[in-house]
């Protein structure tokens, strides 16, 4: 799973690192949390970055999971990682878990996602072509054993979920 840290504040001429995220983000965190919970999308190691919003998306989400065991780590590099550094850091996961979360930022989660999704249902695939606005989450499975051998042509995009998917307001804006 690559989920996209939920909505931020603005820096306000603080540091973009510490950046904290505005009361819709945390709403679409804790939401996006329950749908992941009552799905058993439940991952069993967290990778994510040590920005402020990223770690409040994780902390929100995490609410709904109950007495769940999840591994965490949270990792500066993350922050400013180019697409193939994240991807390598998924390759260079200890352990071997059996499902892992991703949480960091954009341009680079989108990116990443976007490599990955060598296979999928076109519906699907053509949402995530539409951007990856924040609090998203892509779902994917991948044909491996050990995530050393992670490889964009043995994945699939089983599912791309923004927040109008789980935390739309009875009449959307956007729909007006």
């Amino acid at each position: 799973m690559l989920l996209r840290h939920a909505q931020a504040l603005p820096a306000n001429g603080g540091a973009d690192f510490d950046r904290a995220l505005s009361p819709k983000g945390l709403e679409d965190a804790r939401a996006l949390g329950t749908v992941m919970s009552r799905r058993d999308l439940i991952p069993e190691y967290i990778l994510c970055s040590s920005a402020k919003r990223t770690q409040q998306t994780c902390k929100e989400a995490l609410l709904n999971f109950g007495e769940h065991k999840i591994h965490s780590v949270f990792t500066k590099a993350i922050y400013h990682a180019s697409r193939g550094e994240l991807f390598h850091m998924i390759q260079s996961l200890e352990g071997e878990p059996e499902s892992l979360m991703v949480v960091g930022h954009n341009p680079v989660i989108y990116e990443l996602a976007a490599m990955m999704a060598a296979h999928g249902n076109d519906a699907t695939l053509a949402r995530l072509g539409n951007g990856y606005p924040p609090a998203s989450l892509s779902i994917f499975e991948i044909r491996i054993d050990r995530w050393a051998e992670l490889d964009p042509d043995k994945s699939s995009l089983v599912e791309f979920m923004e927040p109008l998917d789980y935390n739309a307001p009875a009449r959307p804006t956007r729909w007006t």
